[in-house]
């Protein structure tokens, strides 16, 4: 089964290549400008900072 949380894939026999892949996929965000971290402090009141969590999901072949 896939981990459905990040303590679980941590927790995994899989956790370095989870943490790989982890980095990767933020370093790609990164790069093609998708998100821009900013300190709680200087969001304007009313608005809200969007929240996300991973998806941990093996692929088995090519198609996923």
């Amino acid at each position: 089964d896939d981990p459905s949380t990040y303590a679980e894939a941590m927790a995994s026999l899989d956790a370095a290549s989870w943490t790989t892949a982890l980095q990767e996929e933020f370093n790609s965000l990164r790069d093609l400008g998708v998100y821009k971290l900013v300190p709680c402090s200087s969001v304007p009141q009313g608005r809200k900072i969007m929240k996300g969590r991973p998806v941990f999901k093996l692929k088995r072949d090519q198609h996923g």
